[in-house]
This record gives structure tokens, C-alpha cells and sequence, in this order.
């Protein structure tokens, strides 16, 4: 599954902390749309005040990309029309919405117009396809589910893995 990250705040980078972490074969990262800072960015994934020092990755950066461990994460920056990202360029398969802007169905699914096949949005949304708390309604989830709410803020606070549990399966 090819994923993209919107927004690298505290969910956002703890996804990629995760998928790091965990390492899940059938999950890469490709891209994620934020701040063309890739220094700052950088910093930040490395340095946590919560989660403390990203120690056991190699973090680096160039103009257009985060590296970890070698692997280059392209970085984008669009955050006025997001019918503009390359996700179906970069052959999307899930945006991890995580901006806690775009919450409204019709705001998320632009990530479909632009070509990703599905959205999960890191925050409670009532006009989403499917509201999902991992471990307890997980199983319904359908093919024709576009877009699904990953609950509320607290929950993928406390259980950011959640988040990654979801999108290997």
C-alpha cells in the first residue's frame, strides 16, 4: 500500500514513527504534504518533547525529500487546493489526512479527485463513509468506503498505533 501523509503535525509524524518502527512490509510511505521546510521537518521527527529522540533511524534531508534510513519521502507543499497533490502520479493508494482541517467529506474526498483511492482522516468526521475505532468496528469497513474517520483526536492520541494497525490490513 503507498501511502501519503497530510500534515506532519503530532499524528503525522507519529505515523511515520510507527511505520518506521514497525517497519510493515506492505506499507511505504511515499509522500507527505507540509511545509517545504524539509530542515524543520526533519528536526521535528527526530526530536519529540512527548515521545523523545527518533534514535535507532538515520534522519537526514535534501531540498525536496526527508530521508529515513535512505528511504526518500517526497515532500510537498499545497495547502490551498488539494486537487493539486501528485497522488495519482505518485499512484496513492491512502492519504493519512491528518491536518485536522479537512475534515468535511467534501474536503477529504478532493484527495480522492486528485487520485488516491482512499482517505483516512485522523479526526471524528460525521459526514465520513465510516467512522472506525480500531478494535471494535474495523470489520466494517467495505470496498466502497472512500473515506473514513479514524475517531476522535483523543483516541489516535492515546492509541496512535491504532492508525498503523488499520492500514496494514
Amino acid at each position: 500500500m503507498r501511502v501519503a501523509i497530510n500534515g506532519f503535525g503530532r499524528i503525522g509524524r507519529l505515523v511515520t514513527r510507527i511505520l518506521f518502527n514497525e517497519n510493515p512490509e506492505n506499507v511505504d510511505l511515499v509522500a507527505i504534504n507540509s511545509s517545504k521546510n524539509t530542515e524543520m521537518l526533519s528536526y521535528l521527527l527526530k526530536h519529540d518533547s512527548v515521545y523523545g529522540e527518533f534514535n535507532n533511524k538515520e534522519i537526514s534531508y535534501d531540498s525536496d525529500h526527508l530521508l529515513v534510513d535512505g528511504k526518500k519521502i517526497k515532500i510537498i507543499e499545497e495547502r490551498q487546493d488539494l486537487t493539486k497533490l501528485p497522488w495519482k502520479e505518485l499512484e496513492i493508494d491512502l492519504v493519512v489526512e491528518a491536518t485536522g482541517k479537512f475534515k468535511k467529506k467534501e474536503d477529504s474526498y478532493k484527495h480522492i479527485e486528485a487520485g488516491a483511492k482512499r482517505v483516512l482522516i485522523t479526526a471524528p468526521s460525521a459526514e465520513s463513509d465510516i467512522m472506525v475505532v480500531y478494535g471494535v468496528n474495523h470489520a466494517e469497513i467495505k470496498p466502497e468506503h472512500k473515506i473514513i474517520s479514524a475517531a476522535s483526536c483523543t483516541t489516535n492520541c492515546t492509541a496512535p498505533n491504532s492508525l498503523c494497525s488499520f492500514m496494514r490490513r
